[in-house]
């Protein structure tokens, strides 16, 4: 079906676990770029480029004429849910919907503590949680409602010294200074559901980390006290995202994930070859370059899948339940001192977790969150299940698509998809 005229602007579709934020753009552009629904936004595109100057067209070079697509905000491949993407002149939209609040569904596994806060990672130690019951967790809850400051964990793609802190953890390395909290806010925050040990299916990793790895995470909690002052220094932000992933395998640096956002100069100023892999920064900005692909005003320039992906192999998904999933964030770090817990310590074997809802602000790593929480009630928490349920007006079961409906053919996806930008257009003219 040919659209009678562009048709542009944004969109939402429901990200399946185990995908990255920029596989779903190489597989959306693999359906749009054929399709007679864009047949004439490409067409146009063609001949605005024609129009421009001959060093014009000498600085760009011949690149090859893609819809162009942007997302407004990464989730991390081990998440589910909302997945803003622009479309042509909607891209430049996107960066609103990095500024507004969000939606997450959140598990946090409690017992053991990981590298990289989450499940995908190896594990650090492990502490006590038989202690553990809802009402435990309620009154910790308190400490992270509000305007709160929080660390971002060492896995992020934010920057110290021009290098991103997710290279210091992969080179076995300190980081320079001290990764310095930041303020974010918690609007709420709430538990939905308590899951005793023995009575859900999420696990602790089987990867133990090293005796190295374990060192260098440690010295992100505990950093030297002398001259902190003249140690500290305002974080980058980062273009690229931290995380690569095979199926949900952490490969050392992920994002949200949630925290890093750019801006359309530092795109211009930056860019580089894809990589194949992706990553965790909860959030980066709306025209932002994803593993190294510069999603907005640029076409996407690694080669489709052959079909549209909506899951990796059997073998690499996790065993937590698909149901509860949303985005990585931030964490509220504990005034108290990290507990010390040794790899002897004795342990449940079934620990337990809770299923949380919040709505934060941009910056937050739903990962530092489980990490912080933990702590706070004398275990330790790790994020097993991530969703985003809402980003600005887009929400789960109501104006999202399913990313599998791209897969039905163009007489299915065109109409709906149609009918979502048109309104997103009148929302926009308002």
């Amino acid at each position: 079906m040919a659209s009678p005229k562009i048709v542009e602007g944004v969109f939402a579709v429901n990200k399946p676990q185990s995908l990255s934020s920029a596989q779903v753009l190489r597989n959306l552009q693999q359906v749009f770029k054929p399709s007679k629904f864009f047949a004439r936004w490409i067409l146009e595109e063609r001949q605005r480029r024609r129009a421009v100057s001959q060093g014009e067209r000498r600085r760009r070079g011949n690149r090859r004429v893609d819809v162009k697509l942007g997302h407004g905000g990464t989730l991390d491949p081990m998440a589910t849910g909302v997945l803003i993407i622009g479309v042509g002149r909607g891209t430049k939209s996107l960066q609103s919907f990095l500024d507004c609040t969000k939606t997450y569904h959140a598990t946090v596994l409690f017992g053991a503590a990981t590298d990289t806060y989450d499940t995908l990672g190896k594990v650090l130690s492990r502490a006590p949680s038989a202690h553990l019951d809802r009402q435990k967790i309620e009154t910790a809850l308190q400490k992270f409602r509000g305007c709160i400051m929080q660390r971002p964990p060492l896995y992020s793609a934010l920057k110290m010294d021009g290098k991103p802190l997710y290279e210091y953890a992969r080179e076995g390395k300190k980081a320079p200074r001290e990764i310095l909290e930041r303020p974010v806010e918690a609007k709420s925050i709430e538990i939905l559901k308590w899951l005793s040990g023995g009575n859900h299916d999420y696990k602790w990793p089987a990867e133990e980390a090293s005796s190295e790895e374990k060192e260098v995470a440690q010295n992100v909690v505990e950093l030297p006290q002398d001259d902190l002052a003249a140690q500290s220094i305002l974080l980058e932000s980062s273009l690229t995202l931290p995380a690569t992933i095979a199926g949900l395998k952490r490969k050392r640096p992920s994002p949200d994930s949630v925290g890093e956002d750019i801006t359309d100069e530092t795109i211009a100023s930056k860019r580089k070859v894809i990589s194949p892999q992706e990553a965790d920064s909860e959030e980066v900005s709306a025209e932002l370059k994803d593993e190294g692909l510069q999603h907005s005003g640029s076409s996407i320039a690694t080669e489709p899948p052959k079909a549209i992906i909506t899951q990796t192999p059997e073998a690499a998904v996790s065993k937590s339940p698909a149901a509860v999933v949303t985005e990585p964030s931030a964490a509220v770090v504990s005034e108290s001192p990290v507990p010390v817990v040794t790899d002897s310590a004795p342990v449940v074997n079934e620990p337990p977790a809770a299923l949380l809802s919040m709505t934060v602000s941009s910056g937050f790593y739903v990962r530092t969150l489980c990490h912080d929480l933990g702590q706070e009630v004398g275990s330790l928490g790790i994020m097993s299940a991530l969703t985003r349920t809402r980003q600005g007006d887009f929400e789960l079961g109501h104006n999202v698509m399913e990313l599998e409906d791209f897969s039905k053919g163009e007489d299915f996806w065109a109409p709906k998809l149609e009918q979502m930008l048109l309104t997103w257009q009148q929302m926009d003219s308002q």
